[in-house]
């Protein structure tokens, strides 16, 4: 479980870039780490399975906008092996401040969400975030067990 007593970390995919995206979220208190910041010159080449590693072992809570991650087999082989807890945006057409405005606007279900111990994913909507993997089975009248 994590430990709530201590501010979330929060670990960015290379996909929301180096610098507006990490700034924004900077400049409103959240402790960011980039792939840049762990790996170094090494960024750009950094296997998915790896940073989902290192972002699992950390216990940092992973943002991205690769919707795709949870159909692709070694990643969400390493999701689940590593208990990561990840928030992706559904749409890949926002600008950064659009991207940085999505993750701040749903800043407390995200908070909320990623209390509870991984591995998981959600979707993070405009102005919800919806759970996307693992898919929970359904009772009888539709409602999540």
């Amino acid at each position: 479980m994590p430990d709530t007593s201590t501010p979330l970390e929060f670990f960015l995919d290379r996909n929301l870039g180096r610098v507006a995206v990490p700034t924004a979220l900077r400049d409103r208190g959240l402790i960011v780490h980039t792939l840049a910041d762990v790996f170094g010159q090494r960024e750009q080449s950094v296997p998915d399975e790896e940073w989902l590693e290192a972002a699992g072992a950390s216990r940092w809570v992973v943002l991205t906008k690769d919707k795709r991650i949870r159909y692709r087999p070694v990643e969400l082989a390493a999701v689940r092996r590593h208990a990561v807890r990840m928030f992706c945006l559904t749409r890949g057409d926002l600008t950064a401040a659009e991207q940085a405005d999505r993750f701040l606007r749903n800043l407390e279900s995200i908070e909320r969400a990623a209390s509870r111990a991984g591995p998981f994913i959600y979707a993070v909507h405009l102005r919800r975030v919806v759970e996307v993997w693992p898919a929970r089975r359904r009772g009888r009248h539709g409602r999540a067990r």
